[in-house]
């Protein structure tokens, strides 16, 4: 009984599982994916890995009120449809490296009318990462795209990106480093509120987008040595 949609309500006036009642759920899939690479130039490798996926979830369980305002689970009608693609790039030049990710998800509810996406799945996500790394530097610099995601309520929520960075220094008993997390403070609160209060009673929207801003970190990794027994020859 421990769903994404229990959870939402706190697991309250949640009924138990009828195991009598209920058929277990089934998936059904496959998965191909290619992978390539090669050299462009004497400095520069490119590789890549495509994936395609399709998946079928049959007798779901959902959960669905019921007359005396409890939760109770029961079998979808039909089947969960998923199937996308994921593309995955990457470039390596001295102490560079690139990698470019996207990822398309059609997840349908083909037990609903009109076969919605499955809320909170956002169809289009995209990422790139560059890194320069050497024996004393490591620096990165991320960005993620997630696209318009559709709501339980029927709404759907708006595109983001979010960025951030990373900097450490080696050295030989251990590292310095520095991150910046969401650079560009994208937070749901921007878009839409996370709370609203009716008659004083307060309604938590889902959440699709992050919620703690810019974060910024620091700290010193040091490295445990062993001791090492020396052995000398006569």
């Amino acid at each position: 009984m421990f769903t994404e949609d229990a959870e939402r309500l706190n697991f309250q006036n949640v009924l138990a599982i009828d195991k009598d009642a209920l058929k277990v759920e089934t998936s059904y899939g496959v998965n191909l994916d290619f992978n390539y690479s090669m050299q462009l130039t004497d400095e520069l490798r490119f590789s890549a890995n495509q994936l395609f996926y399709v998946t079928a979830i049959r007798n779901g369980l959902l959960l669905n009120i019921t007359d005396d305002n409890t939760f109770s689970y029961e079998n979808a009608s039909k089947s969960t449809l998923s199937r996308g693609a994921e593309t995955n790039l990457k470039f390596s030049y001295h102490d560079f490296k690139w990698f470019l990710n996207y990822a398309f998800i059609d997840t349908q509810l083909n037990f609903l009318d009109g076969n919605p996406q499955k809320p909170l799945t956002a169809k289009h996500n995209a990422g790139s990462v560059i890194m320069y790394e050497t024996e004393q530097w490591r620096l990165g610099f991320e960005t993620y795209y997630t696209g318009n995601q559709l709501l339980s309520n029927g709404t759907t929520a708006t595109n983001f990106v979010t960025m951030g960075l990373l900097a450490m220094r080696n050295f030989e008993w251990g590292h310095l480093f520095l991150n910046f997390e969401n650079l560009t403070d994208r937070r749901q609160d921007k878009f839409t509120p996370t709370v609203s209060v009716t008659n004083g009673t307060p309604t938590f929207s889902e959440i699709y987008a992050p919620n703690d801003g810019f974060i910024l970190s620091a700290g010193i990794i040091f490295k445990v040595f062993g001791n090492h027994d020396e052995h000398h020859d006569d």
